[in-house]
């Protein structure tokens, strides 16, 4: 229980009230407690405390959805060369040797030539035909008369005196077996 004390007497220093009673005199007492009053209002906010300390990390969250996929990036840099690879087989035997062989003749108003080109000793023909520059020569054939030649027939249709030359072509070459 609290209580209050007055003194009596002038200079009362260092005394107590509960070791020398004649000195002092009971002024007020603790009496028992009241009810409770009403709530006041609410205060105002306060200000915004400091930031606490960081807390600890957080368990791991599920796993979400695939995301849509992206757009093709750019194409790389070329890479290096690569090492030279085994030499191959020896391929199938084939042509070699090409050469066109020509032979040329004149042909007189309404005569009628043929004419023959051979492929030199050793290739086979493998196609030919003729030419000439005038129109009134026709081509009446055109053929392989062997393995290694060939041979056109031209006519001179024109009228009058048209002289002109005509052509034999023979594409020849060695052709392996």
């Amino acid at each position: 229980m609290n209580q209050t004390w007055i003194s009596l007497q002038d200079n009362n220093t260092n005394r107590q009230p509960d070791n020398s009673p004649l000195y002092w005199e009971l002024l007020a007492a603790q009496g028992a407690s009241g009810a409770t009053g009403a709530t006041g209002p609410q205060g105002p906010a306060g200000a915004t405390g400091a930031q606490g300390p960081k807390g600890d990390t957080g368990a791991t969250g599920a796993t979400g959805a695939t995301g849509a996929t992206g757009a093709q990036g750019l194409q790389g840099p070329m890479g290096p060369m690569g090492l030279q690879g085994p030499q191959g087989q020896q391929g199938a035997p084939g042509v070699s040797g090409y050469q066109i062989v020509t032979a040329l003749v004149s042909l007189s108003p309404g005569q009628e030539a043929t004419l023959g080109v051979v492929c030199p000793a050793g290739k086979s023909v493998l196609g030919g035909g003729g030419n000439t520059l005038l129109t009134a020569f026709v081509l009446a054939r055109s053929f392989p008369s062997s393995a290694d030649a060939w041979e056109i027939r031209f006519r001179n249709v024109g009228p009058g005196a048209q002289l002109g030359n005509i052509e034999a072509h023979a594409i020849c070459a060695v052709v392996q077996p």
